[in-house]
């Protein structure tokens, strides 16, 4: 009876990532099953939570000790082993060996078959294969509806998945049931703090794309409120500060990305989980759009320098690399360097088509178009944005052609500006800012760039209109002198 309540203590223990946990509760047993499928059981257990804990080559081994005794065991306990190899493989990159594990769980595997098809969605999507990922996830839902035993773990992490693949490939045909589900689903068992939080993020994001900003932001703060640590609160602020961005409340935007900021500043960047690695980005990303963008170059130095080389280290998500690129192009851009914005940019696009993140690749076309001009980047962000609301944002650009756009500005150039719509001469501003008056000539004429203007009253009379600044002593911009 003891060696049994271990094995159901390690398998909860590992439902809610506590492997460390599920590992003691294995080994205090002292391995003294009465069975082969109590030993195969056990070994294939502490392999996971092994595994679990990046222990791959002592995770694998025991799996291969399990799967060198299974000959006798139960046939549910074989097909929960190859399960648990599969797994293995996936977490360690081998998605090839992965999905042919998995896809050789049998039918009348009952809930281990919905788990394996669940894996075959990730492995599909980690591929870029969006389309067939899909396929996968709804499988496994067909696969529960017929189970004899549900489990909930499983239909969370199937809906979070259906939610991604949503809001990347901007799928809004197809959003109604899934969100249906969402709302209907229980959320209240423990151990399902991070899929309820990526949920409420992607149905953040989604309601964006439907023109519905109040529940964009209503699912925005339940993320906030779901976050089972301060790392997942920084990332749902991130998208809160999107949301604001997009209905272009610059101060909400900026507010709402400081915050993130002063909680990520408070932690360890080398402890954040394998999820929440990306966050330094997001926050670069709202700082670069917002009045911080020497905020978002020191935060992209540090994620290139810390969390970077970890990535790294095993077989590339390139997802992480785009998202650099799409920094590096905004940064350029406040910068005034055209040149470099497009070449960082055009790279964005690239990677973010290749991987089928459709929502991020129609922004990049954006922006693109808006400065070169070619009507590819409008042709294209215009063929993924055929299902969204006329009130999406991106949706608004296009109609646009992006000429009522703010650009983004620096905060010296921010802080020229609202001198220049006081009046003041560039000798004035000189020797209020410390600079030359050639310099402050200089930025004007970069400032004139950017809102493609000709005179200096055109080009406060553009600001004003597109909301970069207030009018004469504009409060927000003093402070930041």
């Amino acid at each position: 009876m003891h060696f049994e309540l271990a094995l159901l203590r390690a398998r909860v223990l590992l439902r809610l990532d506590r492997a460390d946990r599920a590992v003691e509760a294995l080994l205090a047993c002292a391995f003294t099953p009465i069975s082969t499928d109590g030993l195969v059981t056990a070994e294939m257990l502490l392999g996971t939570a092994y595994l679990r804990l990046g222990q791959h080559e002592r995770g694998e081994e025991l799996l291969s000790q399990a799967e060198a005794r299974s000959s006798d065991a139960h046939p549910t306990i074989r097909a929960e082993l190859t399960l648990h190899r599969g797994i293995a493989k996936y977490l360690t990159s081998r998605h090839d060996e992965a999905d042919a594990l998995l896809a050789s769980v049998p039918p009348e595997a009952d809930m281990i078959r919905a788990r394996a098809l669940e894996y075959r969605g990730w492995i599909e999507f980690t591929r870029g294969r969006f389309d067939i990922a899909a396929l996968r996830f709804r499988a496994a839902f067909d696969c529960i509806g017929l189970c004899r035993w549900r489990d909930r773990f499983v239909e969370a992490n199937v809906l979070l998945g259906l939610c991604t693949l949503s809001a990347e490939m901007m799928d809004t045909a197809a959003w109604e049931p899934v969100e249906l589900r969402v709302r209907a689903f229980d959320w209240n068992a423990a151990g399902l703090g991070r899929p309820r939080f990526w949920v409420a993020m992607y149905c953040s994001m989604m309601s964006e794309l439907l023109g519905d900003d109040e529940r964009a932001r209503a699912w925005s703060r339940q993320a906030e409120l779901d976050a089972p640590n301060i790392a997942y609160r920084a990332i749902a602020l991130c998208q809160t500060a999107s949301v604001f961005r997009g209905l272009r409340e610059s101060r909400a935007h900026l507010e709402f990305a400081l915050r993130a900021r002063i909680i990520y500043e408070a932690m360890d960047p080398s402890a954040l989980g394998p999820d929440q690695k990306q966050l330094p980005l997001f926050i670069a990303e709202e700082l670069a759009y917002g009045r911080a963008p020497e905020d978002a170059a020191r935060l992209l130095k540090q994620y290139r320098e810390v969390i970077a080389p970890m990535l790294r280290a095993v077989a590339g998500d390139e997802r992480y690399a785009a998202l650099e690129e799409l920094i590096d192009g905004s940064l350029a851009d406040a910068r005034g360097d055209r040149n470099a914005a497009v070449r960082s940019y055009t790279r964005a696009l690239s990677k973010f088509r290749k991987l089928g993140y459709r929502r991020r690749a129609a922004a990049v076309a954006l922006r693109l178009a808006r400065m070169t001009g070619s009507n590819r980047y409008r042709l294209y962000a215009a063929s993924t944005l055929t299902g969204a609301d006329p009130r999406f944002w991106m949706a608004q650009e296009l109609r646009s052609g992006g000429a009522d756009r703010a650009p983004m500005l620096t905060d010296r150039q921010r802080i020229v500006l609202t001198l220049v719509a006081e009046g003041k001469t560039y000798k004035e501003i000189g020797v209020t800012l410390g600079r030359s008056w050639k310099t402050i000539s200089n930025t004007v004429e970069q400032l004139r760039a950017k809102f493609g203007t000709g005179t200096r009253g055109e080009l406060v009379a553009v600001a004003m209109r597109r909301g970069t600044i207030g009018g004469p002593n504009d409060p927000e911009a003093s402070r930041s002198a």
